[in-house]
Formats: structure tokens, C-alpha cells, sequence
């Protein structure tokens, strides 16, 4: 369905193209993770609100969009399908602007997707 959508849309044969669809996928699998597909969740998104984690540690916090990698490090990521996923508020609020291992892995994706512009050599 999603590369229907991509197809559609002209976005098929780009490079970021399959960075986009894991990324829709993976946050479908989280959402489902954090119990955000019920039928009360589905109503607030409707409505132009966040879900809310109904299981878990995190139960009874908002769901938030976070960016993979941060804004303040690539900000042409900033409205980038491929760098957002859903987390819970305080997932998010405590990964803040940081970028670890996987963050800077996934950077390397994006760049080699031509997403984000190669760093010059100094």
C-alpha cells in the first residue's frame, strides 16, 4: 500500500523511497507496541490530537513525534518522513538533541539517500 502511495505521488524511484516506507512501518509497529490503535486513540488522531500509550511503563503519557536525527544537527531533516518515529513524552523529552550510535548510523542512511548533504572533508 505504501508504494502504491509512493507511486502515485512520483516518490517510487527516489532514493529515500525505501527509507520512507521501513519508517511508516516501523512506527505502525510501535504504535500497535504502545496500544495507540485503539479505537479512542484512532478518535483522537482524528482529531488533530496525540495518542496516548495505553500499556506498558509509559501507560497514560501522550505518544509524540520525535526526530531520529535531531533538527539541531541536520535541520533538512526537519519535516523528513524518514527521520520521524513515535515515542512516549518522556522517551522523547530525555533523548532530547543527543545522537548516539544508532542516531549517527541512521544519519549515514539519509546522507547515502541523498537526504541530508555530504560533510566536507576538513
Amino acid at each position: 500500500m505504501i508504494s502504491q502511495a509512493q507511486t502515485l505521488n512520483d516518490s517510487a524511484k527516489s532514493f529515500q523511497a525505501p527509507l520512507v516506507e521501513a519508517a511508516l512501518l516501523r512506527d505502525l509497529d510501535i504504535a500497535g507496541q504502545l496500544s495507540c490503535l485503539t479505537a479512542e486513540n484512532l478518535d483522537h488522531l482524528r482529531h488533530g490530537r496525540s495518542p496516548i500509550v495505553s500499556c506498558g511503563p509509559y501507560g497514560g503519557e501522550p505518544a509524540e513525534v520525535d526526530h531520529v536525527v535531531p533538527v539541531s544537527v541536520e535541520p533538512e531533516l526537519c519535516n523528513e518522513i524518514a527521520n520521524l518515529e513515535l515515542l512516549p513524552r518522556t522517551l522523547n523529552r530525555r533523548k532530547g538533541a543527543r545522537i548516539g550510535e544508532r542516531q549517527q548510523d541512521y544519519r549515514e542512511e539519509l546522507r547515502q539517500a541523498d537526504l541530508i548533504e555530504a560533510v566536507a572533508p576538513e
